[in-house]
């Protein structure tokens, strides 16, 4: 199925929005973060003062690049006992990419329950390059860590995870789960409409100030370093990234480890250490 990447330009605030993926019908996937705002995209029209559709779906499906420089018209749908609303987005599209196919297996785990989780250590790392980081590829800009926390087998069992079918994994896939609640956690985790109560982490998260989990932020799972790449999933990184804290953006707050905190990056030989 053909799914297409679309970038909305910065906003005035200086943020540069998530991008959404539409797939050929016109459904905006990930509903796990926008919760039917939106669901459906059902065209492009050339200005925003100007209620009219100028390119419909099945046109922009043909020609992605028309996109550029028009606003997206959704349907947002947040209850499903009430019609859903039309509405165009306040920011002209920036930038639109085509998107491998997903693999036909999507479900390559068998059997039912959950894998067995130890106790995880996982550092999150900002890009320190938010703006080029959604377009350039993995590994090109330094990053910033802002958080430490340790998965339990809990974060496999939020509903926006959906792993009721899953019950062994390999590291790699159970990287690729912890990696998904990660995603999930640090972008709805403090928001009780989504998470009742609100998970602490994700409020301490936010109360230092950090922006949200996004594409071009690397997390650590151990030594296996993965970055969030286009929306189509994480990216193992051949090399470990490198961290310049001095260059954070101001939505991201480098991490100050706490006093007789051990320090993961102990016994790195030198040419391994992290560039301060």
């Amino acid at each position: 199925m053909k799914r297409i990447l679309i970038q909305p330009s910065t906003l005035p605030d200086l943020f540069k929005p998530l991008p959404w993926v539409i797939t050929e019908d016109g459904e905006v996937e990930d509903q796990d973060l926008w919760k039917g705002d939106p669901v459906t995209l059902v065209g492009f029209q050339a200005r925003f003062d100007v209620q009219r559709l100028d390119l419909l779906v099945s046109d922009w499906m043909a020609d992605p690049q028309r996109a550029v420089g028009m606003y997206p018209v959704f349907v947002e749908q947040t209850d499903p006992n009430v019609d859903g609303k039309t509405y165009a987005y306040q920011v002209a599209v920036q930038e639109v990419q085509v998107l491998p196919d997903l693999p036909t297996d999507t479900n390559p785990l068998p059997g039912k329950g959950l894998p067995a989780v130890k106790p995880t250590p996982m550092r999150v790392f900002h890009t320190n390059n938010f703006r080029d980081a959604h377009f350039d590829p993995p590994g090109t800009h330094p990053v910033t860590e802002v958080f430490r926390y340790t998965a339990e087998e809990v974060d496999l069992k939020h509903p926006e995870v959906h792993l009721s079918d899953y019950d062994t994994a390999t590291d790699t896939q159970l990287d690729i789960l912890l990696l998904d609640s990660a995603f999930t956690l640090f972008n709805v985790g403090d928001d009780p409409t989504f998470f009742d109560p609100p998970d602490e982490r994700a409020v301490d998260y936010r109360r230092r100030r950090n922006r949200s989990l996004s594409i071009g932020d690397v997390i650590a799972i151990h030594d296996r370093f993965y970055q969030c790449s286009s929306r189509a999933g994480w990216v193992l990184l051949d090399e470990r990234p490198v961290v310049k804290p001095d260059e954070h953006e101001p939505t991201s707050t480098p991490y100050v480890p706490r006093e007789g905190e051990p320090d993961p990056d102990a016994g790195l030989a030198d040419d391994q250490e992290e560039v301060a």
